[in-house]
């Protein structure tokens, strides 16, 4: 799979995402790890998307590799409530982060029933004022 997450925003503790995937073949997948640069050449309306947005992808600025993090998911279904919760925990060279997810069209009602939950289970929780490429481009974890 192919994913794009773009304009992200935070507000009020809320994140706000574009996000857009598509499949890829995972002998693509493969090849473009080992060589990012081989990106340029999938076709593909999202590696469109990049190089005409970013400017990247061709010979003067192919595709690099910026590093990495490792994220390990955990799902957990709150029949209750009709949702489905992502439980983050992501480790970068300088730390570990968690987060809760949880993707809906209605981010606001959620939180409510986020903070009630982590509230009546005494988990100390804070919200997040930056996303995890933002912290990996940092170097460091952010608030």
């Amino acid at each position: 799979m192919l994913a794009l997450k773009r304009r992200p925003r935070i507000d009020a503790g809320v994140s706000r995402v574009e996000e857009v995937e598509e499949p890829l073949d995972p002998a693509i997948a493969l090849a473009c790890a080992a060589d990012p640069a081989r990106l340029g050449g999938v076709d593909s309306p999202i590696v469109r998307l990049v190089a005409a947005d970013y400017g990247v992808g061709g010979d003067a600025a192919p595709f690099v590799c910026l590093g990495g993090f490792r994220n390990t998911r955990a799902v957990y279904e709150l029949e209750d409530e009709g949702l489905v919760l992502e439980l983050d925990e992501t480790r970068f060279d300088f730390g570990t982060s968690y987060e809760l997810e949880c993707e809906t069209a209605e981010p606001d009602q959620v939180k409510e029933v986020l903070e009630r939950l982590l509230t009546v289970a005494g988990v100390p929780y804070e919200y997040s004022r930056s996303n995890k490429f933002a912290c990996f481009m940092a170097g460091k974890l952010l608030p």
